[in-house]
């Protein structure tokens, strides 16, 4: 199934708007689009805000946000997310959270969310949770989590445009293939 379809990615700055804010995406980021909710509540929920994130595959963790981002653009408290443990990251102990996390396909060719319903991504490990001051200028999204749901990730860098495939059929012939 696709995910991402022609996600594109510019050489060039540009923003997103974001409950009333306007965040800075800097050149070669990849632009997803996320949602957050509490890992008790199962299925997908219209009214579950979706706010950008960036694709990172260079960070090897799940998902990466800040206490701030988590509140505004989510809608959740920290303590609404249980603790399932701690990690180490630069001689800092971060909180890793109990949560459930979605992934918005795009339209086509477009950074916009296309509407469709969400791609559920099994973090089990949990997200970290930053305070204000140390966490991610936005939020991010890992390689762990791709490798954890097994998607397909194909980056054209001659066109600028990503690919992300759920495992499927289709899928499979395409590893096949490559």
């Amino acid at each position: 199934m696709k995910i991402l379809d022609s996600l594109p990615y510019a050489a060039t700055a540009s923003t997103e708007n974001v409950q009333g804010e306007t965040v800075a995406v800097r050149p070669y980021q990849i632009v997803v689009w996320v949602s957050v909710g509490i890992r008790q509540i199962v299925e997908w929920d219209q009214r579950t805000p979706r706010f950008p994130a960036i694709l990172d595959t260079g960070n090897n963790h799940n998902f990466s946000i800040s206490r701030g981002h988590l509140a505004r653009w989510a809608g959740l408290q920290v303590p609404a997310l249980r603790q399932l443990r701690t990690m180490k990251e630069r001689d800092r102990i971060v909180p890793l959270h109990a949560a459930r996390l979605w992934l918005h396909p795009n339209v086509s060719g477009e950074r916009l969310p296309s509407g469709a319903r969400p791609f559920q991504l099994s973090v089990e490990e949990g997200i970290a949770v930053y305070p204000d001051d140390t966490g991610p200028r936005l939020p991010v999204l890992g390689l762990r989590v791709l490798t954890a749901n097994k998607l397909l990730t194909i980056l054209d860098s001659d066109r600028r445009l990503l690919h992300l495939r759920s495992p499927d059929v289709r899928t499979k012939i395409l590893r096949f293939l490559s």
